[in-house]
């Protein structure tokens, strides 16, 4: 069951604050200790660097926080030790992982289609099996005594996060680009007259067929979607419930950081608890070294389109 606006405020609260400091009598100030936070990340993609970058901050700001991906991919990434403050960890699974994930990156960069279908199939069958080896190791965890308080993840195309949050009872928080069917998820409103689905390349205003086409962009995005989300079905009915399924509970995930910002996006109505990020990664701005600035000015000389570009 999705948390009430409270229980929202309150987790968003917990991933962005350090410590809570509560004002005594006598002009004493008590901390309250960081909370246990677990990342989830199954694939080899860019999008770990978005969820370790996040893990840092947290770390940084005085919280406990583990990362977990499949074994494979662990490996992959983390070949060597880590200086920093987040602990990085390896869930024991069958490989395979790692390989359907690069070979979803080919295809997918290189616009290569020829057997996509069942590339696509072998990525999502990989990444439910190693959701299900994470489950397992998190039971093993928890019989042990280690306990988390929430559970960030993104990549809602594998929604291990929030399967594996209900299972462990915890409420749950997705980094995500707000896509058509995502946004939907969400409870956002989605005005489909006026607002373009990606990759349309619509604007506000459209003729009576663009937003007829529009919808249908919205749709197949949606089957889509429900495409990925029932390959996690096994995980849901197995350990959890037969009466629901991935697309409910991730559709019930509890906070939505969503990295965008209405000052470069069309206007569309959004919800309590969907939180716009963008821009966390951005860093303060440095010199330039000597020899780039001197190479800028004498390009500039010649061809200024180069130095704009």
């Amino acid at each position: 069951m999705a948390m009430s606006l409270r229980d929202v405020i309150f987790v968003f609260l917990l991933l962005l604050s350090s410590e809570l400091q509560v004002q005594g009598t006598g002009s004493k100030t008590a901390k309250k200790k960081g909370s246990n936070i677990l990342i989830v990340e199954q694939t080899p993609h860019s999008t770990w660097l978005t969820l370790r970058l996040l893990g840092r901050t947290l770390a940084d700001r005085g919280h406990s926080v583990t990362m977990m991906l499949p074994d494979d991919v662990f490996k992959h990434l983390i070949s060597k030790p880590v200086q920093d403050k987040v602990k990085y960890e390896g869930a024991p699974c069958e490989p395979g992982t790692l390989a359907a994930g690069r070979a979803f990156e080919g295809h997918y960069w290189e616009g290569e289609y020829t057997n996509l279908l069942e590339t696509v199939d072998n990525f999502l069958a990989a990444g439910s099996k190693s959701c299900e080896a994470i489950l397992l190791h998190l039971d093993r965890q928890a019989a042990e005594g280690l306990k988390y308080d929430v559970v960030l993840s993104t990549t809602p195309d594998f929604p291990c996060g929030p399967v594996l949050a209900r299972y462990l009872g915890l409420p749950s928080a997705i980094v995500y680009v707000p896509a058509s069917s995502l946004l939907f998820g969400s409870g956002n409103p989605f005005p489909l007259a006026y607002w373009p689905v990606m990759p349309s390349g619509f604007l506000t205003e459209m003729t009576f067929k663009e937003k007829i086409q529009n919808v249908l962009y919205y749709l197949g995005a949606r089957y889509y979607h429900g495409v990925e989300c029932s390959a996690f079905d096994f995980i849901v009915h197995k350990y959890i419930s037969n009466d629901t399924n991935t697309e409910e509970l991730l559709y019930n995930t509890d906070l939505w950081l969503s990295v965008a910002d209405f000052t470069v996006e069309f206007a569309r109505p959004t919800m309590p608890n969907v939180v716009n990020i963008a821009g966390y990664n951005s860093v303060d701005p440095k010199p330039l070294p000597k020899l780039r600035l001197e190479c800028i000015r004498t390009y500039c000389k010649y061809d200024r389109r180069r130095v704009l570009l």
